[in-house]
């Protein structure tokens, strides 16, 4: 339910929007883009071969973890995180 300011009148939901808005974030400025491909599987006629499956996990030890399932691809599942090195990131994971 919202509030007369809009706002979402749970605190949880507003943390929980405010985990994935800055894990958003963070995927769009390390150019972990997705969208494309998400939109293949959407719009094509053979739904069963052109799936994909992405999911941001949010784990108490590593922080965000990054599964992927692309059945273009079905030998593999990409399973990673980004990590801070320095003065950039990188994708730990395959």
């Amino acid at each position: 339910m919202k509030s007369a300011t809009g706002e979402m009148a749970n605190p949880a939901a507003r943390s929980g929007r405010s985990l994935r808005q800055s894990s958003k974030r963070t995927e769009k400025t390390l150019g972990a883009e997705y969208l494309p491909r998400l939109f293949k599987s959407v719009l094509s006629p053979n739904g069963s071969a052109s799936a994909y499956f992405l999911a941001d996990l949010k784990t108490k030890e590593k922080g965000w973890v990054e599964v992927r399932y692309d059945a273009l691809q079905p030998e593999e599942v990409r399973i990673g995180r980004w990590a801070d090195v320095g003065a950039y990131k990188v994708h730990d994971g395959g």
